[in-house]
């Protein structure tokens, strides 16, 4: 039986402010490189969230640039511990999150690849093994299996990732809305297997900028700025953020992580 119970989480990056981040970059440029204390901050991508999710849940986590989405989504997935509070996860979870070759290690070819990761994901060699012809043929790659991933463009990355994953039956999804397989020609095929995976999961997590998640999603769970904004049915939240992203005044209204852990050392 599949679960997802977090309880009081907070997750929270050591930040630059800007102040600082100049004063460094000054030193760095004048000084040689010379280390400094700058001044800085802390940010809580995720502040005092508790939820339990069990099997059946169909949830859309929605946000602007900067809420806590991807974070969240890291912590379902068991890619990130919370700095405070407590995660139990219960069942095969896997994620679609990231760029195109996330998780690949481009060293090895496309088959080891593709041994590899299930491996990672629970699965035996011989099961992979068995799997590695509907791989080859569904991604498009067919012997391109045997080259090093290192040799892929991002698209035949993106569709060896996709193909691998979506062959294995995860207890639970965590996933991007919009995870990029990247060649036109193989989304439409790709949309149908995901549709597939989707089904055959028992808690699904996905995460989304905008109003098309009440298609997907039974619940939506609204962030803003790491805090729960509102939560229930899909098109009751899809429908007040929607409302509220359209009277904003202009200007981001959560802080962007872009500073997180930022080291000047370039």
């Amino acid at each position: 039986m599949s679960r997802i119970e977090i309880d009081g989480i907070s997750v929270v990056y050591n930040l630059l402010t800007i102040e600082g981040a100049n004063l460094k970059r000054k030193f760095l440029t004048g000084l040689g490189r010379k280390r400094i204390n700058a001044p800085s901050t802390t940010l809580a991508a995720i502040d005092d969230l508790s939820l339990t999710l069990t099997p059946g849940t169909r949830l859309g986590v929605i946000g602007v640039n900067g809420a806590g989405k991807s974070t969240l989504l890291r912590v379902m997935a068991g890619a990130l511990p919370p700095t405070h509070g407590r995660v139990r996860l219960e069942g095969k979870v896997f994620s679609l999150l990231g760029g195109s070759g996330a998780g690949l290690d481009f060293g090895l070819s496309g088959y080891e690849n593709v041994i590899m990761t299930g491996v990672l994901l629970g699965e035996t060699p011989k099961a992979m093994r068995a799997r590695v012809d509907e791989i080859a043929d569904f991604s498009g790659l067919g012997v391109r299996l045997r080259n090093p991933v290192a040799t892929y463009s991002s698209g035949m990355r993106a569709r060896l990732r996709f193909s691998i994953l979506t062959s294995l039956t995860p207890q639970i999804l965590v996933m991007d809305e919009g995870v990029a397989t990247a060649d036109a020609a193989f989304a439409q095929r790709a949309a149908a297997r995901l549709r597939e995976f989707h089904n055959n999961a028992e808690i699904v997590v996905m995460s989304s900028h905008g109003a098309g998640i009440a298609n997907t999603a039974e619940t939506v769970l609204w962030l803003d700025q790491g805090r729960v904004r509102a939560h229930g049915p899909a098109k009751e939240v899809v429908d007040e953020y929607t409302a509220w992203v359209d009277g904003l005044a202009g200007g981001a209204t959560a802080v962007d992580p872009a500073y997180i852990d930022e080291v000047l050392d370039e």
